[in-house]
């Protein structure tokens, strides 16, 4: 057997990250770089290498013919009210740079980034398509947007390979419970009641299985370019209430709140473009994934 090729991933203990590796890690040799000392998940094709992603410390980890995939980022909080660029300059920004720097010196053959629908706004017209100029309408979409066109100029003035994916909200078990529809299957599970407004406020939703299955093909068939991920459809927030209750054996706990419509359906992404070239279309609805984690928290009960 020839050697396998190796995945250097950043954010590989995040909740992307985690799934990533553990569907990923019969078939390719991967390098995980983190902040911390980590080790308690290492395997045989597993490996941690700590890093304060200074330039410094980068230069010694990529080899010729590796692939970047770079999940690590500063994410939105409803914490700060308003929030400024330099909150996210250190991580969405100056650390792509230098992962960048130090890839296109090892001449790795591909760069992987996960960005973010937040890249759109209202103004660029729904469905979102990639090949708009987009209009970022939070600091932290336009971080985020500054981190694609990092990764466009270093790798064309490289010669190396770049797939960018804009990802929708993405939704499985690891995912923290702030997004809403995390928030009511804790709740579902819970036998508590849900509260949703009928304000028909829309929101794409993707499953990170779904995720990384599309990273590891555009690996494997070395495709390039900027491509949406995302469910290929919008769900209402009372929708998503009412499907989570369904899956969750939690039918009729719920107290819908009336609120003036905003009626945002096309609000997602449009995925002609991935469909057509990477022959790639998500292979779970929100229902089907909402049973996919209901079965994966009884076999984790048991």
């Amino acid at each position: 057997m020839g050697r396998l090729m190796r995945l250097i991933v950043t954010g590989a203990t995040g909740f992307i990250g985690k799934h990533l590796i553990e569907s990923a890690q019969q078939h390719f040799q991967i390098v995980c770089l983190t902040r911390s000392h980590e080790t308690s998940r290492k395997s045989q094709n597993v490996s941690f290498v700590q890093t304060d992603y200074e330039l410094d410390s980068l230069k010694d980890i990529f080899r010729e013919g590796d692939v970047l995939i770079h999940l690590a980022g500063q994410r939105l909080t409803k914490n700060e009210a308003n929030p400024k660029l330099l909150s996210f300059i250190e991580s969405n920004v100056k650390i792509t740079e230098n992962l960048l720097i130090a890839a296109c010196e090892a001449k790795i053959r591909q760069v992987v980034l996960a960005s973010t629908i937040g890249v759109y706004s209202d103004i660029d017209g729904m469905p979102y398509t990639e090949d708009i100029i987009t209009h970022p309408s939070t600091i932290y979409g336009l971080s985020k947007l500054m981190g694609e066109q990092l990764v466009n100029y270093y790798c064309m003035k490289n010669s190396i390979k770049s797939t960018i994916f804009r990802l929708s909200q993405c939704f499985g078990i690891g995912e923290k419970d702030s997004p809403v529809l995390m928030r009511f299957i804790k709740q579902a599970k819970e036998k508590q009641q849900l509260k949703a407004q009928d304000n028909e406020f829309y929101l794409d939703e993707i499953y990170v299985k779904d995720v990384v299955e599309v990273m590891l093909l555009s690996i494997r068939k070395e495709v390039e370019g900027t491509f949406n991920v995302g469910g290929g459809k919008a769900y209402s927030i009372l929708n998503m209430a009412e499907t989570v209750n369904s899956v969750f054996d939690n039918v009729h706990n719920i107290n819908v709140i009336s609120s003036k419509k905003i009626r945002n359906e096309s609000n997602f992404l449009s995925l002609k473009k991935i469909e057509t070239q990477l022959n790639w279309s998500p292979k779970f609805d929100l229902e089907k994934a909402l049973i996919d984690m209901r079965d994966s928290y009884d076999i984790n009960k048991e």
